[in-house]
């Protein structure tokens, strides 16, 4: 039984270990202004500005290992498109700046619903400033967005100076509904005022998983000694008998 004991002590040490230096749990963010936590569908069977562009731009307080992309959209046979750049400038003319992830694919929904772009992983910077835009010919059967009029920028779950954009500028009140998916970089979970809430607001997750570790590595080992503590009072070592003192 001790030896049994034993064995699964060290193997719940090396477990917890792993688990202390794994990189961050997988983060998912839905972007949702606090000005208009619900959103519209703001037009049907309408391009409404997509064939120029419509996107935001961003910056993460924490270094973020990007993994995927998305839009909230409504779409039959069209061919959707979507460019990841580094934005020269915050807000105003954000056009200009390098290439960094590009795709498209012909797309057909099933009323609303997110389309996603895997990405390459790719790091962002904190406080380096991005855009991210979407575009397509055609009309879309519907098109969602949410009324950023005031709250250009805010920011939520990790990033900041997050601002609607139309084309090549910012300053647009109507900002579509967007995901990022990836990996929070180090132990950093950034900051955010936006409050992010409301239908089905962000999902964005990243408890510390170094903390947690730490914390089921305590419960852990304490409860391999109190199992130790609770076995039989002599135990044999080498030839000789240990017994506990008595009191």
């Amino acid at each position: 039984m001790t030896k049994q004991l034993g064995a699964f002590c060290r193997a719940f040490v090396g477990f917890a270990g792993i688990a202390a230096i794994s990189p961050a749990l997988a983060a998912e963010v839905i972007f949702v202004p606090p000005s208009d936590t619900v959103g519209m569908v703001y037009s049907t069977n309408n391009n409404d500005g997509y064939a120029n562009g419509r996107g935001m731009v961003f910056t993460p307080t924490s270094d973020f290992n990007l993994t995927n992309v998305a839009v909230y959209q409504d779409l039959t046979n069209i061919n959707l498109n979507y460019t990841l750049r580094i934005a020269p400038d915050a807000s105003g003319y954000i056009f200009g700046g390098a290439l960094l992830a590009s795709g498209s694919k012909m797309v057909s929904t099933t009323g609303l619903e997110f389309v996603d772009f895997a990405v390459p992983t790719l790091k962002l910077t904190a406080g380096t400033y991005y855009w991210l835009n979407f575009e397509f010919v055609g009309n879309s059967n519907q098109t969602f967005l949410y009324n950023q009029t005031g709250a250009e920028p805010y920011a939520q779950d990790g990033f900041a100076g997050i601002d609607g954009t139309q084309g090549i500028f910012t300053l647009n009140f109507g900002i579509p509904r967007m995901r990022l998916t990836g990996d929070v970089v180090g132990t950093g979970s950034g900051s955010g005022t936006g409050s992010g809430s409301g239908g089905s607001g962000p999902v964005s997750g990243v408890p510390e998983p170094a903390n947690w570790a730490l914390m089921i590595f305590g419960f852990g080992l304490t409860g391999c000694a109190l199992r130790a503590r609770k076995g039989a009072g002599t135990i044999s070592q080498r030839g000789f008998a240990l017994t506990s003192p008595s009191t």
